[in-house]
């Protein structure tokens, strides 16, 4: 069973659910539970979104968080990291602040899926030196719940505020996703989630 499936097992139990309940919370069939609990199958950003309402929790939620870091005192901080990786953007490892200051009060969709493009690619550079830091590791310190645990959150968060303009613009409907919301705006398909899992 993978982090991931055990940390929804984990979830649904705290609530009393059987996998037939979260089934139909979920809208999802008690296979497809089943098989997401025993590390079977990989869900995609839709099932994610699903699982994450019908359990009433963020998506980074469904992700485990370990309590521990990395064991060595002189590994490299994100920000180092993030300098090697000679990322051109910043927005993984700027101040809370400072993020959120950079969203416009308007949904501005097309400028939404900019701030996922440049975080990806950010992303993308970080990832193999982070990986590179965390081998070894359980998978429990690694990702969301290791010590670059924020470049994991501020990815997601990004993908999580970008669906969110395209609602409010009404360029996309709530069960829509990201990938549906960039093919809306003339863009090539990409599943960001399915890079994120891929990823851990």
């Amino acid at each position: 069973m993978g982090e991931l499936g055990r940390e929804i097992r984990r979830l649904r139990e705290a609530r009393g659910w059987g996998q037939t309940k979260l089934a139909a919370a979920a809208d999802m069939a008690v296979s497809g539970v089943s098989q997401i609990e025993n590390g079977h199958r990989n869900p995609n950003s839709a099932t994610l979104i699903k699982l994450a309402r019908a359990l009433d929790v963020d998506v980074a939620d469904l992700f485990p968080k370990g309590q521990a870091s990395l064991p060595l005192d002189y590994a490299p901080s994100l920000e180092e990291l993030h300098d090697k990786a000679g990322c051109e953007t910043d927005w993984l490892v700027c101040s809370e602040a400072s993020w959120q200051a950079a969203w416009p009060r308007d949904p501005r969709p097309h400028e939404a899926m900019q701030r996922v493009h440049e975080t990806a690619t950010e992303f993308a550079k970080l990832r193999p030196l982070m990986a590179e830091q965390e081998r070894g590791l359980r998978p429990s310190q690694k990702a969301f719940g290791g010590r670059y645990q924020q470049a994991w959150r501020r990815f997601f968060e990004t993908m999580q505020e970008a669906h969110a303009r395209g609602v409010a613009a009404g360029v996309i409907t709530d069960e829509e996703t990201l990938n549906d919301l960039g093919k809306k705006l003339g863009e090539q398909p990409r599943d960001y989630f399915q890079a994120l899992l891929r990823a851990s």
